[in-house]
Parts: C-alpha cells; structure tokens; sequence
C-alpha cells in the first residue's frame, strides 16, 4: 500500500466516519483518544441554516448550481479540540469546517459531500491530477470502479474538498465546484 492511499484513508476515516456518525445521532457523537482527534459534530438544523449563518466563520458559501434532483440534506459543523490528549494544540480556527451534504432525492445513494475548510485540504492518493477550479489550482481523482470523484482547491484562503459518490460524472461534479461562491 502507498503512502498516498494510507494518509487518504486516514483522512477520511477522521473526516467522514465522525461526520456521518454526527449525521444519524443527533450530533451526540464523541470519539476520545490519546492518538486520535476528539470530535464533537454537531447537525445544524436546516431550516437555521442561511447564508450569514455558516459563510461568516468560514468565508465560503454553498455551491449555487447542484445537478437536477440533488437538495441538501445535512449541515455538519466541526472543530478539533483545543489539545489532542498528545499534547499537540492544532490551529483551532483554521481546521474548523463545515460538510455540506447533498442527496438525489432519485436515488439517496448517489450523493455529494462538500467540506469548506480554512485549514488546507489535499488529496494525498495515485491516480491524482491537476486541474483548474475557479481559475486557481486544484486536484481530482476518480475511482470509477467505487463510482467516487473527488475535487480539491484553495483559493481566498478557504480550501474546498467536494466528494462525490454515485452516477454523477465528472463534469458535473466541476459545474458544481465552479458555482461555489468565495
């Protein structure tokens, strides 16, 4: 196994895994370890979600155009703890994210996840690729055999890191990142 592969799996067994756990509990969620971040998701409530709401702690806002059928469903709010029980104090501010999560109300299994981060956020896998995202510099990998398509860019000081799983194609999935609002 790649280093790339275990740094990404990582990352998305510490990012997604807390998440969707915060998804299905109410936000109740918490993992504690000496090796492990702490985290405490909590679900915003959709109707409490607006535009000021989310986009004043992060300087980002939800993407403007979503393929046809997709609707948000779930608002996560996250943050590292102050300390790790390692003693390491990570820059609170800038891991502090939200995860917008988009569903096809067509086919629930087919969706979209778009974390918003000020912390940078890259794709550590094979197979990545450069591409151009809101005229800066980003990445994509796809794994079309898992039906998976990730993009990556920062830009304005705000790192994007949109998931998708499902039939949605590529270009798609870019229309989406090219309407999010900085």
């Amino acid at each position: 196994m790649k280093k790339g592969v275990t740094i990404t799996s990582v990352f998305a067994l510490m990012t997604i895994i807390p998440s969707a756990c915060a998804m299905f509990s109410g936000g109740q969620h918490t993992e504690v370890s000496d090796h492990h971040i702490v985290s405490k998701p909590e679900v915003i409530p959709l109707q409490n979600l607006s535009k000021h709401g989310f986009a004043a702690s992060l300087d980002a806002d939800a993407p403007i155009e979503l393929p046809d059928g997709y609707k948000l469903s779930e608002a996560i709010y996250n943050e590292p703890p102050k300390k790790f029980g390692n003693g390491v104090a990570p820059n609170v501010e800038e891991q502090k994210e939200i995860v917008l999560r988009y569903v096809n109300e067509h086919n629930n299994q087919d969706w979209i996840e778009h974390t918003v981060k000020k912390g940078r956020i890259s794709i550590g896998d094979e197979g990545v690729k450069p591409i151009e995202i809101q005229g800066v510099g980003g990445q994509i990998l796809e794994i079309p055999d898992q039906k998976i398509i990730v993009l990556s860019w920062h830009k304005d000081g705000v790192s994007h890191y949109i998931l998708s799983k499902g039939d949605l194609g590529k270009d798609d999935l870019i229309k989406v990142a090219e309407s999010v609002r900085n």
